[in-house]
């Protein structure tokens, strides 16, 4: 009888064969993971922002104006008015995005402000630069 046919074992050649599979498929899966995270922090964003334009529209109703910043929705402003909180107060009291950035909120009487009637909230996305316009913004506008 042949003596390769007695020995165990796995050549190199059926080594490489099953890592270049497995590499191939944990490439595939990492990068349709990655998307599925993307999906799931514009998603976060986007349930915030519904949130938050419910909450924005409560205090304008209750104190006749829109608040001079969005933490004005979590905490007593000391009016009397003022029935709050009008948003669950998120764990470490900062209102945030999917990337856990804070969102830009501007009242219509800001000078930059899109929307000069009411408010601009916009999230700034996945982006490295934190430029807000940037193609990949979250904003009520265009939302």
């Amino acid at each position: 009888m042949r003596k390769w046919l007695k020995e165990k074992g796995f050549t190199l050649i059926e080594m490489m064969g099953v890592l270049v599979i497995l590499g191939t498929m944990a490439t595939v899966v990492s990068v349709r993971m990655v998307d599925t995270v993307d999906v799931a922090k514009i998603a976060t964003t986007k349930v915030t922002m519904t949130a938050l334009f419910a909450g924005l529209e409560n205090y304008r109703k209750d104190l006749r104006a829109y608040p001079v910043a969005l933490e004005d929705l979590l905490y007593d402003t000391e009016e009397n008015k003022w029935r709050g909180p009008y948003l669950v107060i998120p764990i470490g009291g900062v209102i945030t995005d999917g990337w856990e950035r804070e969102f830009a909120y501007l009242r219509g009487d800001d000078l930059e402000a899109v929307n000069t009637t009411t408010y601009d909230i916009c999230s700034l996305g996945d982006d490295p630069d934190l430029l807000l316009g940037a193609a990949d913004d979250i904003c009520n506008y265009i939302f």
